[in-house]
């Protein structure tokens, strides 16, 4: 026992000054206890005069050494599972949000038509650079420390004239101790380039697509769950909507502008009710001479911003 008290006392002074990892050790030296106790038995018996040692052990003995074995079983299970690393996981977890990295490619000249993946929530702007970029924010309560790279973000597919960007979901820890990521990310794509926008796989029930298009230059078509529409522009264009689920248009430009007054006793809207009972929506309006048009197929939700 004096040589395990004075091995545990060497080492915490080592990790003190090469500051190493307190949990590993506390969960590591315990084998040197029953090392020094098998040694005392065996130094025991061979310096021991009597023709025929014998080991005498009382209850309490027993006991120590009996706990002492089935902490260090317990220990290694802990420790060979992988519990201690959620439980360190757990101890230094923190919230934190920081900037994700920017992902940056140039367009290349043969492409005619972008066609985006969002797997959550996206906002999507446009730009007068030929490039795109995937820029933005997240939030997680990880205490890994990892680093997100450009390859857990997007990927970028060319397919002949089409270009395809698949914003992809983060990463998530489904151990004991669950952390996830929670980001808004940001995708500039250049405003002369026809856009498709796809439903794409979502653990969220309805993701949203927020478009901020200060003036549009190309053809787009949206599908998705829930679509946000923010223009500045609204000349030269032709907007449609097919097999739409509901519509808000607080501009008045479109749809015209809904007063909703909530009912009493009742947390749904007249508006909101007119519209489950109408059911898809679809019409087509032309603003000057039509030029550039954005349509809107079978989107759950959209709603129209100035």
């Amino acid at each position: 026992m004096g040589l395990s008290l004075l091995f545990l006392g060497v080492i915490l002074v080592l990790a003190k000054f090469f500051h190493w990892d307190m949990t590993v050790i506390a969960f590591s030296w315990w084998p040197v206890i029953l090392i020094v106790l098998g040694l005392e038995i065996l130094i025991y018996l061979f310096q021991s005069k009597e023709q025929t040692p014998i080991l005498k052990y009382d209850v309490l003995s027993i006991l120590f050494i009996g706990m002492i074995g089935t902490a260090g079983i317990g220990l290694y299970v802990i420790q060979s599972t992988g519990i201690l690393a959620e439980i360190q996981k757990a101890v230094h977890a923190e919230e934190k949000v920081e900037a994700l990295p920017v992902v940056q490619r140039s367009i290349p000249s043969d492409i005619s038509k972008i066609v985006v993946h969002p797997s959550d929530h996206l906002n999507i702007e446009t730009t007068s650079k030929r490039e795109a970029i995937l820029f933005g924010i997240y939030e997680t309560d990880t205490a890994n420390g990892k680093k997100l790279s450009q390859e857990e973000l997007v990927q970028f597919i060319q397919t002949g004239e089409i270009l395809h960007i698949q914003v992809l979901s983060l990463p998530e820890d489904n151990g004991i101790y669950h952390s996830s990521y929670r980001y808004d990310p940001t995708l500039s794509i250049p405003e002369n380039i026809d856009v498709e926008i796809k439903v794409g796989w979502s653990e969220y029930p309805f993701p949203t697509v927020k478009l901020h298009i200060d003036e549009l230059k190309a053809n787009w078509e949206v599908r998705g769950n829930r679509v946000g529409l923010y223009m500045d522009q609204w000349e030269n264009l032709t907007i449609s909507a097919s097999n739409v689920g509901r519509i808000e248009d607080s501009t008045g430009l479109v749809a015209g502008k809904h007063d909703i007054q909530e009912k009493e006793n009742d947390d749904t809207s007249e508006f909101e009710v007119d519209k489950q009972k109408q059911g898809p929506v679809s019409f087509t309006k032309t603003f000057g001479d039509g030029k550039y048009s954005i349509a809107f197929k079978d989107v759950r939700e959209l709603s129209i911003h100035h």
